[in-house]
């Protein structure tokens, strides 16, 4: 019964969570009120994009290219 559960959850990985993601946008516009939500979801979004190692070594080189030139 447990295997099963674990199967299926895992078969519907990305449903479970983009369900997720979509109770954390509504509880934060509603926590918060649309606009002020948009700006927690926003700066969430960049402080993710900003994680990223690719991302930030992109962002290093072309600052370091502008520098140089």
């Amino acid at each position: 019964m447990l295997a099963e559960f674990i199967e299926k959850v895992y078969n519907n990985r990305k449903k479970y969570l983009y369900c997720f993601l979509a109770f954390v946008i509504a509880a934060t516009i509603a926590g918060f009120g649309l606009v002020k939500g948009s700006v927690v979801l926003l700066v969430s979004a960049a402080g993710y994009k900003l994680g990223d190692e690719a991302f930030s070594r992109k962002i290093k080189n072309k600052i370091k290219d502008m520098l140089n030139d």
